[in-house]
């Protein structure tokens, strides 16, 4: 099909970016950018469609008119749609509509079309049952596509690239209205916009590297936003502005320049089961949006607050926080911050907060308190991760002892080394290594491996007299991931000494976070591709 030359595109500029990652490890199951247009010129497929003026289409008489002259085939039924495909319409007139139909409520799909320049590429006002299907639009001089007072109107796996001003999709006073299975790439302003709209659904569509926010909704409800693919857009990844009641799930979401997800005065709003990664401000960020519902949601490596609540009566359960906060120590500065009133934060995994565990009971003993003036604490803080098919984390030991408050002790004969055992959210078993320096000197020396249990008795005389030395845990899967975890204290061993050793009493203070590997792996939802876009936004850090 015409349409894989722009896949192929596609394909090119996530895989520049992807090469530009040191650590990769993807499985791909839904879209294939495969090889079958190797050798096929740009002549050819353009050849491939048939010339065609712009096309302006006003009632139902006027597209009934235009069918018969055009030989498009249908009646515009439900059953015989109309359909119009194979279309190259280019403009190089900036002021002018490429495919315009208005005031129609009869059956009709645009399929299989090439549209290049003009104003807008598709406009369809006041339409019901209109269907976009397939199609390659690039270089709009304003929206790829705008549909405004549109019901019951459809458009599905395009590729819209490269609009000059505008967005790739644009819903003005749309109800009943999907965008799906679209490939919306580098436009000048978002992804999506939707505005004014009620009972519309955005799903599975890639929506990278646009020049502002890769979705927007304002003054909307019930919009529904699911199983995307949102990275590399150079604002915030989703945003909803005065509209309520509506449901984000499912998406991954990743590199924005700001945030991941902001909710602005959009109340009753659920975020469930996202994957929110590597954002350069906060994961998630809800303001004046009372009764908002965070669930089982898995926020890694954002560089501000994993999520933070500045509106009332939020609950925030049952997530993973993973290392957000990048560049701080693990523990210096809570993962979630809520400036709100009763909002409520429990049952979640907080990868600086896994122990103590006294009981067993899989909650760690000390509340985990997060960031505000409202002083909320999770009391259910979990010791293990929780289990995620969207992407595979090892979690990082903590190193228990010997803690920061023995940085600079002295020891010698023994030192029961401890660790909070790590978790993953695949379910793997985990085996452990440990390793010391000599000297603060590059290389580790491994004092054991394969070890399942979180301790190690080592016996220092067995080892040199050291100062300024450190120790290292490693935590390794059976399929091979690892992640690790220097100890905070530097101390000395001076093992041929009578020195007498520090009994500090272990404490849970983390040591300094030394890179978790991860992979991405497919969502197992049709028609999305997981790995395509997001797997180009993690980087692999070794020792620090």
């Amino acid at each position: 099909m015409p349409n894989r030359s722009i896949l192929k595109l596609a394909s090119f500029v996530l895989l520049s970016v992807i090469a530009s990652v040191p650590l990769i490890v993807v499985t791909c199951d839904s879209i294939v950018f495969d090889n079958e247009c190797e050798g096929i010129t740009s002549e050819c497929l353009m050849a491939s469609y048939i010339s065609s003026l712009p096309i302006v289409i006003s009632s139902n008489v006027d597209f009934a008119s235009q069918a018969s002259a055009n030989s498009w085939p249908g009646n515009g039924s439900a059953t015989t749609p109309y359909i119009i495909e194979d279309l190259n319409v280019t403009s190089g007139v900036i002021s002018q509509v490429l495919f315009n139909v208005s005031d129609t409520d009869v059956y009709f799909v645009l399929q299989d079309c090439l549209l290049v320049g003009g104003s807008v590429a598709v406009l369809l006002e006041n339409v019901v049952h209109g269907s976009i299907v397939n199609n390659t639009i690039h270089d709009a001089n304003e929206h790829g596509m705008l549909l405004t007072e549109c019901l019951d109107t459809e458009v599905r796996n395009n590729t819209v690239y490269h609009t000059l001003v505008g967005s790739g999709v644009y819903l003005m006073w749309c109800e009943d209205t999907i965008v799906t299975n679209n490939t919306l790439l580098v436009n000048t302003d978002r992804g999506v916009l939707v505005d004014y709209s009620s009972l519309c659904v955005v799903e599975r569509n890639i929506i990278a590297h646009n020049e502002y926010n890769g979705i927007t909704v304002r003054d909307s409800d019930h919009i529904i936003l699911r199983n995307n693919t949102i990275d590399g857009n150079s604002g915030t990844g989703i945003v909803l502005g005065n509209s309520p009641l509506c449901n984000i799930s499912d998406n991954i979401i990743g590199n924005s320049s700001f945030r991941g997800i902001s909710l602005e005065a959009s109340a009753y709003t659920r975020v469930h089961r996202n994957l929110i990664v590597r954002n350069t401000y906060a994961g998630l960020s809800i303001e004046g949006s009372n009764s908002a519902a965070v669930l089982n949601n898995t926020f890694y490596n954002n560089g501000f607050y994993g999520v933070r609540v500045e509106s009332n009566y939020v609950n925030v359960t049952t997530n993973n926080f993973v290392d957000n906060r990048m560049g701080l120590p693990p523990g210096a500065v809570p993962q979630g911050c809520d400036l709100g009133i009763g909002c409520l934060f429990a049952h979640n995994f907080w990868s600086d907060c896994l122990a103590p565990d006294s009981n067993h009971d899989g909650i760690v003993d000390s509340p985990y308190a997060l960031d505000g003036p409202s002083l909320s604490k999770d009391y259910y803080a979990r010791t293990v991760v929780y289990e995620t098919q969207m992407m595979h984390i090892l979690v990082r030991p903590i190193v228990l002892f010997p803690p920061l408050s023995n940085n600079g002790t002295v020891f010698s004969d023994s030192m029961n080394l401890t660790w909070a055992e790590s978790s993953d959210t695949f379910r793997h078993g985990i085996s452990y290594s440990v390793y010391y320096n000599q000297s603060l000197a590059q290389n580790w020396v491994q004092l054991a491996t394969e070890l399942t249990s979180a301790y190690y008795l080592w016996n220092l005389t067995s080892v040199p007299d050291i100062v300024n030395c450190m120790v290292k845990v490693e935590a390794k899967c059976t399929e091979g991931l690892t992640s690790e975890r220097i100890s905070s204290a530097m101390f000395s061993i001076m093992s041929n000494t009578t020195t007498t050793s520090t009994t500090t009493t272990t404490t849970t203070t983390p040591g300094w976070d030394q890179g978790l590997i991860l992979a991405f792996v497919g969502t197992g939802i049709a028609g999305i591709v997981v790995a395509t876009v997001i797997v180009l936004m993690l980087r692999r850090r070794k020792g620090g």
